[in-house]
């Protein structure tokens, strides 16, 4: 009877072992797919809606850059996935974050062509070293730090864990809270239990509610009218939105990410993709987190 209770445990986790690595690949893809959404987006970024087409990875445009290149949405991103990965502790996370933005900002560590695109809130914050108090600005750049929920697979993931990372440089109630929200959507997504309504009105601008409701709006639409479109159909879809393109078709990608597979090459068009998976991988491997 023992030994029969021993093989159904070891059935049990063997089989909870095979999940784990499902859900490590998606997480992977879903990452992958934010820095593909930031990379289309980049050259069409603040350009109106039926001004442009977009169909591809290009260069030029709004910033001059080559075609591939991703912004400070996947820079500051990796910088999260670089601390969460070498840190024992969410605390220790949290400084190891600051240490990397730093890197970053004065040193171009974590990026393509060094820092541009950097929104005010970030620089600001970065600029005090981190001593910034709570603030009624609530840019979306909170969103970037959504991919902490997937550190929290296995354990409540609560509001104060998301708001020990936003706070950093978005230290808003709003940012907390949406933030939050998307994360608890992603970490449902990657274990395909996610349920998602059309928002309320949005306009399409900068600001963290205002940009939820809009990414939620167009992967609901990926479920129904676009349903038979892939990923990167899907995402040149919302760039061409206009206005905040770069950070909108990032957000996407972390959500369809979590269900659909992006095609291998348009991974190899992104510029220094190998060292972002170095970062993505050493990540997923370290999942679940503390």
């Amino acid at each position: 009877m023992k030994k029969r209770e021993e093989t159904k445990k070891n059935d049990s986790e063997r089989i909870s072992n095979i999940e784990m690595i499902c859900i490590k690949d998606k997480i992977k893809n879903s990452l992958r797919a934010y820095i593909i959404g930031d990379a289309l987006g980049v050259p069409f970024e603040f350009q109106r809606k039926g001004s442009f087409k977009c169909a591809g990875f290009i260069g030029g445009g709004t910033h001059g850059k080559e075609a591939g290149t991703w912004s400070d949405d996947t820079s500051i991103m990796l910088c999260l996935l670089d601390a969460l990965t070498k840190a024992r502790s969410i605390n220790e996370a949290v400084e190891l974050l600051k240490e990397n933005l730093k890197e970053w900002y004065y040193k171009g560590k974590f990026s393509v062509d060094g820092t541009f695109d950097v929104g005010r809130q970030t620089a600001a914050s970065i600029g005090c070293e981190f001593r910034n108090g709570l603030t009624d600005r609530m840019g979306n750049g909170t969103l970037f730090y959504v991919p902490v929920a997937f550190h929290f697979l296995n354990k409540e993931f609560k509001q104060e864990d998301f708001a020990l990372f936003c706070k950093v440089t978005h230290n808003n109630l709003n940012c907390f809270y949406y933030g939050w929200k998307f994360g608890q959507l992603l970490k449902d997504s990657i274990k395909g239990e996610a349920k998602v309504e059309l928002g309320s009105a949005y306009q399409n601008r900068g600001d963290v509610i205002n940009t939820y409701h809009l990414v939620l709006d167009h992967f609901y639409k990926s479920k129904s009218e676009m349903k038979d479109k892939s990923l990167f159909e899907c995402l040149c879809d919302i760039v061409d939105y206009g206005e905040d393109t770069d950070t909108n078709a990032a957000l996407l990608g972390l959500l369809l990410g979590t269900e659909r597979e992006i095609n291998e090459k348009d991974w190899l068009q992104i510029r220094e993709y190998e060292f972002a998976d170095r970062i993505i991988n050493n990540f997923v491997e370290k999942i679940p987190g503390f």
